[in-house]
Formats: C-alpha cells, structure tokens, sequence
C-alpha cells in the first residue's frame, strides 16, 4: 500500500558499502555462519529484485510508485516467469547441506518454492502467489499461474472449487491483505524457529510489516542478528552486523568463501500416471503434482495426449485429465504413450515419457522431470511408487480404487479349551515364539460389565494357538502376588519386543495404580521386573505404547491418573529406549495436543499417528501425528466420511468412559492404510492422502456371524505371506460359537487387539454399544482388496 511507503529521504536512500569493508563483512559473516548450530533466514522483496520482480519500498519501489504518483518506465517480469536468483539458488543450497536449519519469508511471488526449497522448511508468511486453498477444507493447490481472485476486495475467491470428495469448497488465492491475520502454522514455525536461532540473517528486507519483521527482533536478543539491504530499516541499531549491499553479491561472496557452488536452476515437475482395470474397462489419469508433496496437484500441463495400444491418438485439452475405454481383446498388458504439453513460462517443449506399460489390474508411476533452460531440454527420471508424504489428498486411481472399493468380513475363531471370560481394557500381541507354536497372547482386563464388578476364575495370561487352542498360564502357589497371572491388572499396555518376549507397561488394579515395566517371557512363562537404568515415568492407564525407530524404543503418550478420587489426563511423551532399559522424554515440537486416555496409535514410517480417545469431558474423534524424527506435532485434517458423534456418558458404573478403539497399519495390494475399529464404527484411512472411509461388509454378507480357521500365520512364513490365513475360509466349531451373531457395524469400545496379517486383525473383549461386555470370543476383522487376485 502506498501509504507504507518510505516517507523520510534518509530511509528511501540506498547505501553500498566499499568494496573493501564489504569484503571484510562478507568473510565476518562466513565466520558467523560456521559458529552458528541454528542459522535462519529471513527474506524480503530484494531478494528477487534482480529476478526482474520490483520491491515495495525502493526508489522503484511499487509502494513509492503510487505514494509519488509516478508510473514504472522499466519493464518487470511476471513473476510465475521468474528465474531464481543467484540468492535463491544459494539459499537452496545451504539448506540442502544442513548449513541451514529454516527459511522465513515475506514473498509471496513463489521463487523459493520454484527454486527447490523444501515447503517443509519454509513458513510463507504472506503466501504463495502460485497457491491456492479450500475455505472449507484447507487443502491446497499449487498453479503455474496467478491465483487472482474474481473480484477486488477482501474475498479471496479465485472462482474455482474444490475437487475432495463431499467437499466442493471454495478456493481462495493464499496472498495476504494489510490487516489480515498471517497463517496460524507457517507464524508459529517462524517463531519457533528465530527464538531456537542463534544467528538470523535479513536478506532484502526493509523490516516494516509486522508481525513478520518481529522474526528477526526474537533472535537479537539472544542470538546474533544480520541485516543485508540497501536501505536502513528499523533494526539495524540491534545488528551484530550490518551490510549495505546487493543480496546477490553477498551471497554470491558467502558460498565462494564457503567452498559450496551455487547450483544452477533446473525447473523441477512432476508428475504421476495411474491406471486402473475393472471388468476390461480401463481408467488411465494423468495428474500433476508438487515437486515435494505428492499428495499436492498442480496444475502445469497445458493439454495431454495419449495414446493407449493401439488406438487413436486422444487429446486432453484440460484438467483432469483421464481417459477411459474397453481394453481390446487378447491384450495381456495396459500399454500407454504421453506426451505431456507445458504452460511454456520458460519456453519448455513438450515431453514424451517413455511407454508405460503394466500387468497388474491396479498401478502407478511418478516421474520427475528436470528442464534445463539454458539448453532447453528436459532429463525424465522414473520412480517405481511415489514416496508417502504425509499431506492432504490427491488419490491416483490405483491406490484410490483400491480405497474406494475394499471392504470387510467379520468372523469368530473357533476354539477349544477354556476361554477366557468376558472383559474390556485387555493387551494383545503377537508372539512368534512360544512352547505352543505362534501364538495370539492376551494379558489382563477388568470384567465390570452390566452387573458390576465379578471376578475373573480363569488365569490373565492367555496364549490362542495355531490349533485354535486356547492354553493359560496357570499360577503356581508361590505366584499369589504376580500382576497378570494370579492379580487382577487392566488398562496397561503390551508390546513385543522380541520374538518371545513382551514389555508390559502401567494399568491398574482395584487398589492401586502402576508405572512399572514387567517383561514377560512367553517362551518360558516367567514375569519378571524390568531393572530401569533412570527414573521411571508417572503411573497411568489408558496410554498407548507403541514401538518404534525400527523396533528400538517404546513411545508412550497420553493415559489417566487418579488422584483422591479425580482422574487427570495426560499428554507428556516418555521414550524407553531398549537398547539400556531407559526412559527419556524427548523436547517436543509445536502446539501439544489435548490430554487424553483410551486413545489408540498406530506407527506408519516415523510418524506415530493417535485417533481418538477422550479427556474425562468428551469423546475426542480427532487425528494428531508426531514425527518421531524431530518429534514435531503436527494434526492432519482427515477428509471423507466422518466419524459419527458419540455422547460422553460418565457414570457411577463407567467413572472412566469406555471409548478406546483399536488402529493398525494393513497392506492392500501393494499400498498401506490404517484400519479403525471402535465404537463409531470400522473406518478405513489412507495416511497417505488423509481420507478416512467407513468400511461396510461384502454385498453378499456370508461371513458375517460365522466362524473361521485361525488366523495366526505359520512361523515359517513371512508376514506378508500371512493372506492365506484371512477369516473367510469356514471351520468345523461347537454348536454354541457357531450360533453366536456379530453386530453388523461391530461398534466396540475398551477391547484388545492384534494385527495377524497384512490385513486381518483379531479382537477380543470389550464393551458393546449399550455397556455390556461383549462375549468372550475372538473376532477376525479382515480387509478385502477386490483387486487382489
């Protein structure tokens, strides 16, 4: 606006610094940057100026323009055909090499993002230019062109809308207004990261706009604060050192002083081609996506061709670009050419990718192309399957169909041998190594059901074998105070940790509370204390404890406590390392989610995903992550069908509400989603693109109420292998099981479960929608791929 324009000449005059000084302050700012363990920088309209992108507050400047009534006898270059600078490609650089830890900017033209700067390590303050996003939903979409609004004024609305599912919003161009609020997570990760700063260098910048400019004035008073412009800015008094110079020589200096080149600038796209085949018909899509987020479409093609076997050349003229038709006969394999058709900002030629070619009823490829403009030609490189970020949603068809479609069977486990009474808040693993063969173990569990409290006659650890065989570990004389095995013990955790061997932590009985970790040996039957090398970590119930980093520690998160008769949630993150048996509790990262307890957590990659849970007030039906890398909080938006609303219904029978459900990581096809079964109902997740859809049975609903042979894979066999073991294949089982019906939703709450097979997951116990227990059996929930073949 013009009236933020510079109206004091001493601030409008442009000052360089001698060649000489400025040598000597380009060498003391390398020194800097070689002492410093958290460099940041921060970024304004100069830095693009040599781009051919005008300033605000220069003698040219846009805002000095209209505050003196003068118009630009210069020429500029749009900005979504700008090249990055000199600056741009050395910021690149830095990050890349770890020199530097973030990037905070005030430009919205969209030049870092192009120049290869990861979205993960910059916070855009004042947006993207290139950007759009739902007003509904919060997904964004990345465009080769300018996301303008249809109207002037304050109403962000580009005309367009959005393509999720049951969603349609409004898309809105992510710039901002003077007056308008920054964007809640790129401000909160640009505080973070200039109070964590111990050396903040300004790049262009004239230090005028707040809140940005409070960035660099957080590292000042603890860190080390430079300042590169031409101009003076309101900060320079605070600078460890200041440099009157062009952004682009200073940095140009800093990398020849640091042995690092400057990378010239390849303009980076991406895109994934999918194809599904259903009943001989074909689905071929074709969509472009962010050069690091996968799940983000972007729009950077013109028009597509595409020509599958044998058939006539088609044209795609626009968005989305699919094509659909009936496979030719005796075709064994879904061949297709692309050539794939640019805006032409930088003069691209068209490409053509190489055949694509595949076997499968489902499939996809990503390719990666790096155009040169200097030469003009383009490199392709080809990934197998594209990498799972953890973002917002675009489904290629292959993964998407598989989602759309999966569906679930029910079944109970025939048994024999005694079976473990009716009771909620059980642990379940599996155990591979056991006297009995592999085994599904079950530990503890209250059995407060409709009557109120009764006791347990049978043993509390339960071994369900092969043979379908229920077998119990039954306590000697001698073993009349063990937890598990002779004392009651319920909302603990239990975690295999090796192939015979469990760590089971916390829980409660009817007397006290606990914070101790036993280690069970199934391939012995003995319970023993785990000797902790540090201080152990507060007693709760209710929390998760989930292993992770490859099978070397234990996270544990959230639970209740009670104290004089209270419950108190917690939301503190405690890691047992398994390497020395001790605990820590890692700096997290970010806005801490709510406490709760009854939550359930399932490990995909580094990221520990929590659904659900409640806090003592309410049933909490939300998704957070943390990234057990930089242990960063993070809360995804789930799309797609919700979770129906369950009332918190405190009462003298249920002080601590039943709403637990279970989560585990199944593998359809080739792809990974997360399963969810609790007392909403049973979803299914796509972590990848977060889509949450509720699973219903097949059309034919055969299995439902009937028994099955045991899920419980051979020891011999790989997990993956385990698919010949799913719960629809019928078994020989006593009158009384085979009488015994499933609810058709299968809504359950406070119950144990394990994950037998790439897709099957056993349950046991529980409470039913009306707060009885529900009965003693094993559950077999199983997802069905329908392309499986």
């Amino acid at each position: 606006m013009a009236h933020t324009a510079h109206t004091d000449p001493e601030m409008m005059r442009e000052i360089e610094d001698p060649p000489e000084v400025l040598q000597q302050k380009i060498e003391q700012l390398v020194e800097l940057i070689k002492a410093s363990k958290n460099f940041v920088i921060f970024t304004g309209a100069g830095v693009s100026t040599s781009a051919g992108i005008p300033d605000f507050r220069g003698p040219d400047g846009k805002w000095t323009l209209e505050a003196q009534n003068r118009t630009r006898d210069k020429p500029t270059t749009p900005t979504f055909k700008a090249i990055p600078t000199v600056t741009h490609m050395s910021i690149v650089q830095l990050l890349r090499s770890g020199i530097l830890k973030y990037l905070i900017s005030q430009n919205c033209d969209g030049l870092h993002r192009r120049s290869g700067v990861n979205p993960n390590q910059i916070s855009e303050l004042h947006g993207n230019s290139n950007i759009e996003f739902c007003e509904t939903c919060g997904f964004e979409y990345l465009r080769d062109f300018h996301c303008l609004r249809i109207k002037r004024g304050r109403d962000h609305f580009t005309g367009r809308y959005c393509d999720v599912p049951h969603c349609g919003g409004r898309l809105m161009n992510s710039t901002i207004d003077f007056g308008q609020d920054l964007p809640h997570r790129p401000l909160e990760l640009a505080y973070e990261h200039s109070m964590a700063a111990d050396l903040h260098l300004v790049l262009g910048s004239s230090l005028t706009v707040q809140p940005a400019c409070k960035m660099p004035k957080i590292t000042s008073k603890s860190g080390k604060l430079v300042i590169v412009n031409l101009q003076r800015t309101p900060l320079d008094d605070r600078a460890f050192l200041r440099i009157h110079a062009k952004c682009d020589t200073v940095m140009g200096g800093v990398m020849k002083l640091l042995g690092i080149p400057v990378p010239n600038w390849l303009l980076q796209r991406r895109v994934v081609v999918s194809h599904s085949i259903i009943s001989g018909n074909y689905t071929l899509d074709v969509t472009g996506v962010d050069a690091y987020i996968a799940s983000m479409p972007a729009t950077i093609f013109s028009r597509v061709e595409v020509q599958i076997g044998g058939t006539p050349e088609q044209e795609l003229p626009k968005e989305p670009f699919q094509v659909t038709g009936k496979l030719p006969e005796n075709v064994s394999k879904f061949s297709a050419r692309i050539r794939l058709h640019f805006l032409e900002h930088f003069k691209e030629p068209p490409v053509d990718l190489i055949e694509y070619i595949a076997d499968t009823p489902v499939g996809q490829m990503m390719y990666t192309l790096l155009y040169d403009p200097t030469t003009r030609s383009w490199e392709v490189q080809i990934t197998a399957t594209p990498k799972e970020y953890f973002t917002s949603p675009v489904m290629p068809s292959s993964r998407k169909e598989i989602f759309n479609h999966a569906y679930i069977t029910h079944s109970i486990l025939p048994h024999t041998g005694t079976t473990p009474s009716s009771r909620s808040w059980v642990a379940m693993t599996l155990v591979p190594n056991t006297p009995h063969g592999q085994c599904i173990a079950l530990s503890g569990g209250t059995p407060r059901g409709p009557d109120g409290e009764k006791s347990l006659t049978q043993p509390w650890i339960s071994l369900y074998n092969q043979s379908s065989a229920w077998v119990h570990r039954v306590a000697s004389p001698s073993e009349a105070d063990l937890p598990w095995v002779s004392k009651p013990r319920w909302g603990h955790t239990m975690t295999q940790i090796s192939e015979s061997k469990a760590y089971l932590i916390g829980g409660w009985d009817s007397q006290c509370q606990y914070e101790e970790v036993q280690c069970y040996d199934f391939s012995s039957g003995q319970l023993s204390l785990v000797n902790l090398t540090t201080n152990r970590i507060p007693p709760r119930a209710g929390h998760t404890a989930t292993l992770c980093k490859n099978g070397t520690c234990i996270v544990v998160f959230g639970g209740a406590v009670c104290e004089e008769g209270n419950y108190r949630y917690l939301n503190d993150v405690h890691v047992l390392s398994l390497a020395d048996n001790s605990w820590s509790s890692p700096t997290l990262h970010g806005d801490s989610p709510p406490p709760r307890a009854q939550h359930c957590a399932v490990c995909v990659g580094d990221k520990l995903v929590f659904l659900g849970g409640c806090d003592g007030r309410s049933v909490l039906t939300d998704c957070v992550m943390l990234d057990t890398g930089d242990w960063h909080w993070s809360y995804p938006k789930v799309y797609g069908d919700p979770m129906p609303p369950m009332p918190y219904k405190a009462t003298e029978k249920f002080r601590v509400f039943p709403t637990r459900g279970i989560a585990h990581k199944v593998l359809l096809g080739t792809y990974t989603f997360i399963l969810y079964n609790g007392p909403q109902g049973t979803f299914l997740i796509d972590a990848l693109h977060w889509k949450r859809r509720a699973l219903t049975g097949p059309p034919s609903p055969t299995t439902t109420g009937t028994t099955a042979s045991s899920p419980i894979p051979s020891p011999s066999s790989s997990t993956t292998t385990a698919t010949t073991t799913t719960s629809t294949a019928a078994a020989v089982t006593p009158p009384e099981q085979a009488q015994q019906e499933l609810p058709p939703n299968f809504s359950v709450a406070a119950h144990g479960s394990v994950l037998t097979g790439p897709a099957t997951v056993v349950t046991f116990g529980g409470y039913d929608s009306d707060g009885a227990l529900v009965p003693p059996h094993l559950h077999a929930i199983t997802v069905i791929n329908p392309f499986d073949s």
